[in-house]
């Protein structure tokens, strides 16, 4: 190495840059500190992890069970063209309520009251499906805890 240019103790060290030692376009660039670069991105690694643990563990609700009610929501007007509806059902630990976006056109005699109907509920955000294979998007208005019927006092 020549007279005044610092050699570095480690390979990851960083070399100043000085009038004396700037490397040519064909010499190798420095590395640079490999445990800095580490330690930087540490908190972003966890905030990461965290974020990928809590989406997994949101808790999704899915099966099928029989439509309870479909009732009509509001009237339409010229901001909202379609209908609203809100669609009863209950599994086996909760009753539910939702409702449909003014935004989405659903058809009432897809739904039939008392048949089959998949579900799937993540938060307050829910999926239908009647037998017939229709599908609808709903928000979750109402959620009711079913609780097992009591004995009758004596």
């Amino acid at each position: 190495m020549a007279s005044g240019q610092i050699e570095p103790r480690f390979p990851g060290d960083l070399i100043p840059l000085s009038p004396g030692n700037f490397p040519s376009r064909s010499a190798p660039r420095p590395f640079y500190n490999r445990c800095a670069m580490t330690r930087n991105l540490r908190p972003v690694l966890l905030a990461v992890l965290l974020f990928a643990l809590t989406a997994m563990a949101a808790k999704k609700d899915t099966g099928s069970t029989t439509l309870k009610n479909l009732e009509t929501v509001a009237t339409t007007s010229k901001q909202n063209k379609n209908q609203q509806y809100d669609f009863s059902f209950e599994t086996s630990a909760k009753r539910y309520v939702c409702r449909t976006s003014p935004k989405t056109s659903v058809k009432a005699t897809d739904f039939v009251v008392g048949a089959e109907l998949k579900y799937e509920i993540n938060g307050n955000k829910g999926e239908l499906k009647s037998s017939s294979g229709k599908q609808v998007k709903c928000t979750v208005v109402r959620v009711e805890e079913v609780s097992a019927p009591s004995a009758p006092q004596k």
